[in-house]
């Protein structure tokens, strides 16, 4: 529809925009062709205090964290054939699934991991830090806790952190998010000033939708979830 009125469509996805992750994204040129991803977010923040209606949602992780973390593994490896997942309620004061782990096989033939819980308690607490790991064909790159970035070619090792930048407004431990935020903003500046499209038009957000509910449906039948044709703007 928006194609057709000849306007311009972005949706804020702005986990892709994390520093991190952008930062990853370049390393990931140096490790030749990509076969794997785990892209993980594990946590047992509170989440419930400024969110409460969490806890009473019909659908939840995949709903509220897990369409993000979908979206970097396609950012990362590309769009998908088919997505596995498998979905848990471990706290019981909760009305829907707090774990979640999906499995993806991508068009190039890469496979890709993407494992996220409310529940998991852990010796250090990341909250909200994404892990990604990306395996290629000449090395590895790695974005492990506090943004050290990690590319091994070899038996060259390579670390360097790569944080987001800090305002004045934001505030730890949500820095990463808020940068991102900006980060998104400016791409929809510029993809405006220049009359582009954006990295997440409607037709690219969709194919990361169909794969949230695509996740969903597998929880429910216990069968892999085929990806269907691409959609149009």
């Amino acid at each position: 529809g928006c194609a057709k009125a000849d306007v311009t469509f972005m949706v804020h996805e702005n986990f892709r925009w994390q520093r991190p992750m952008r930062a990853l994204k370049a390393a990931a040129d140096e490790i030749g062709e990509l076969f794997f991803a785990q892209v993980s977010f594990r946590s047992a923040f509170d989440v419930y205090v400024n969110q409460p209606y969490l806890a009473t949602d019909e659908r939840f992780i995949i709903y509220d964290l897990g369409v993000h973390c979908l979206d970097l593994a396609r950012f990362f490896m590309g769009n998908v054939d088919s997505i596995y997942c498998r979905t848990q309620r471990v706290n019981p004061q909760i009305k829907a699934e707090d774990v979640a782990t999906m499995m993806m096989q991508h068009q190039s033939g890469a496979a890709s991991v993407v494992d996220i819980s409310y529940a998991s308690i852990l010796a250090e607490e990341l909250f909200p830090q994404t892990l990604v790991r990306l395996e290629g064909s000449d090395g590895s790159a790695e974005l492990g806790a506090d943004f050290m970035l990690t590319v091994t070619q070899g038996g060259d090792v390579r670390r360097h952190q790569v944080p987001p930048a800090e305002h004045a407004w934001s505030e730890p431990p949500g820095t990463v998010v808020q940068d991102s935020v900006l980060m998104a903003q400016q791409h929809w500046v510029d993809t405006l000033r220049a009359g582009a499209s954006p990295e997440t038009c409607g037709s690219d957000n969709l194919r990361t939708m169909e794969l949230v509910f695509g996740a969903y449906e597998s929880a429910a039948t216990g069968h892999p979830y085929r990806v269907r044709a691409p959609h149009d703007d």
